[in-house]
């Protein structure tokens, strides 16, 4: 289970952002010590992890198309820098990951080196900002999925050990009475599959009342449809939050069913479709949270589609591993492909998350438990995370993964379960 984070050089713009930083730190040192401020954040997380393939699925055949490592150890350094000088202010946190795979059918090394945000930001006279630079751009309650933002229908907010990166964009943000109006233009998000990863221009508004929020926005990339989201938030009372969010717009989805082979089609040009969620969450009065979350996602497969994907899975198993004829070998083989290759996104439109979590605000330890079910097909997901402060400095953590269900359901195509112990150090 490792974090998934942008691998790619620094464009144009973060150079430029870079540079901008330096002339930032000069200016402030031309100033005085008490006009500048910066603060920064170091911590190196080692874990590793040991996973059980489901090797009754139809993704394990003799030549085991997933090549599910047995086992990971990954390093992962993370340093968050912040400067400011009134009007500016500079955010860079470059990443280094180091994952070392092996047992099983796959075993390699590699180190990559990232750069999850880099952006400078001015304020400008009468509430407005002006950011610029590669910036994580979340919004929306939901823990499970996000289906009101066109950047981030997956935030990994369920995943504890994942980090999103950010999109390379430019700004422009006016805060004025109640309300918050932001266009803007994104540049490029190569961490992203979405459809409005690049060259896509944007607008937001957001409404802050005293115990609701209600936000709408609007995308357009170069080429393609327009996407359009919105969520709301009402804080019913001092325990109950009720929320909801919905997006229309064009997302790849699960590979296409065809009757004719190949039987199954990357769905590469992704199509317009709404998906929508409700939630709610309680705290307790000791201040746990308890969350529960159902999402419909119209790019999903409908539950007659999802037995079809099913069965044509494990026909395809059982002719890669026996037919006779190469062409036939083949074509089995790269159906079985295709369907690794769109893992671990989502196959379902209707979803259920149930998630139970301690304190946020307590620092000694915290945990969660959670459990996804797929509504119109059969298994579901179990997940439990636990982590306990053993110094200022230092704090251990495990996180499990239980994917319940027959073979060939969803979550059990590839991995049976995973178990991850690791340990992280806050160095500053």
């Amino acid at each position: 289970m490792k974090p998934r984070l942008q691998r790619r050089a620094a464009p144009r713009i973060l150079r430029i952002l870079l540079a901008a930083t330096c002339l930032l730190a000069a200016h402030g040192a031309a100033l005085g010590e008490e006009s500048v401020r910066f603060d920064s954040s170091l911590q190196a997380w080692v874990y590793g992890s040991t996973q059980a393939p489901a090797r009754e699925g139809a993704l394990h055949t003799p030549e085991e198309v997933a090549r599910v490592p047995g086992h990971q150890l990954i390093g992962d350094v993370r340093l968050n820098m912040r400067l400011s000088s009134d009007p500016w202010e500079g955010v860079l946190e470059p990443r280094l990951l180091s994952d070392s795979e092996f047992g099983g059918a796959a075993r390699r090394h590699s180190s990559e080196a990232s750069v999850r945000q880099a952006f400078g930001r001015l304020t400008l006279a009468h509430a407005a900002t002006l950011t610029a630079g590669r910036k994580v751009m979340a919004w929306g309650p939901a823990n499970f999925r996000s289906p009101s933002s066109p950047f981030y229908f997956d935030l990994g907010k369920l995943n504890l050990l994942r980090e999103v990166a950010g999109i390379d964009l430019l700004r422009a943000e006016k805060v004025a009475g109640s309300g918050t109006y932001a266009i803007g233009y994104v540049f490029d998000a190569p961490a992203q599959t979405g459809r409005y990863t690049a060259r896509t221009g944007f607008v937001k508004i957001d409404y802050q009342g005293a115990t609701s929020v209600v936000s709408v926005n609007a995308a357009k990339a170069s080429a393609g449809k327009p996407f359009f989201g919105a969520y709301a938030q009402l804080s019913a009372s001092d325990a109950l939050l009720l929320y909801a969010e919905y997006g229309h717009g064009e997302r790849a989805g699960p590979p296409a069913l065809q009757e004719t082979p190949p039987f199954l089609r990357a769905e590469t040009s992704g199509r317009s479709a709404a998906s929508a969620m409700l939630g709610a969450s309680y705290t307790l009065l000791d201040g746990q949270i308890v969350s529960l979350e159902a999402l419909h996602d119209g790019h999903g497969y409908s539950g007659a589609q999802q037995g079809a994907y099913a069965a044509l899975l494990a026909q395809s198993a059982s002719l890669a591993a026996t037919a006779r004829d190469p062409a036939l070998r083949g074509a089995s083989f790269g159906t079985l492909g295709l369907a690794a290759a769109n893992i671990p996104a989502l196959l379902g439109r209707n979803y259920l998350s149930l998630l139970w979590q301690s304190n946020p605000q307590e620092s000694a330890q915290y945990w969660r438990l959670g459990c996804v079910a797929n509504l119109h097909g059969p298994g579901m997901q179990l997940s439990g995370y636990y982590e306990k402060s053993v110094s200022p400095h230092f704090s251990v953590f495990v996180n499990a993964v239980r994917n319940a269900g027959p073979s060939n359901s969803e979550f059990r195509l590839v991995v049976g379960h995973v178990l991850t112990l690791g340990i992280k150090a806050f160095i500053f």
